[in-house]
């Protein structure tokens, strides 16, 4: 129940081998110490997520971004459709697209409707780029202050400790 890997010492000077820590068990638990429970993703993540209800504003411009972004990507082929069937095509608009349209002074005709094809084309253009930047940046600060908050409760959990408690154990292990 307790070997070790047949390779152990090959890897490192001081002759223990680098999986025998991460592998290899013993009846006490691991090689590196006493056992200890492995945290599930699903559990990692729901202690995350305690983070991430501190900091709701800036959660809701990454979920913004992301939304922008979506909505962007589900509407950019709809001038390229206006382009083809509408304007190339002759066919009339139907429905609310001639609604939107008819909403605008002119003459009603397809040079009209070809400008407006373009401009809804390069709105839809920059739309997308504003959601990449907002997306970007939001998720940026969204993770330097998870970052922060996270450290910053490490570092008063460590300073709880007595110093005895970091003599017992070695440098990374406190």
């Amino acid at each position: 129940a307790g070997r070790l890997r047949a390779h152990a010492g090959a890897g490192r000077r001081d002759g223990r081998d680098v999986t025998a820590d991460t592998d290899a068990t013993t009846d006490a638990g691991t090689a590196s110490g006493p056992s200890t429970p492995a945290l599930s993703t699903w559990r990692v993540l729901v202690r995350l997520l305690a983070y991430a209800r501190r900091r709701p504003a800036p959660g809701a411009l990454v979920v913004a971004g992301l939304a922008l972004a979506a909505f962007v990507v589900v509407i950019s082929p709809w001038p390229i459709k206006v382009l083809v069937d509408n304007v190339l095509g002759g066919h009339p608009l139907r429905g609310w697209a001639a609604a939107a349209f008819d909403a605008f002074p002119g003459r009603h005709d397809t040079k009209e409707l070809l400008g407006l094809t373009v401009a809804a084309s390069v709105c839809i253009y920059v739309a997308g780029w504003l959601s990449q930047i907002l997306s970007a940046w939001s998720g940026i600060v969204f993770g330097q202050r998870l970052t922060w908050d996270l450290a910053s409760d490490l570092f008063d959990r460590l300073q709880q400790l007595t110093l005895a408690s970091h003599g017992r154990r070695g440098t990374g292990d406190s």
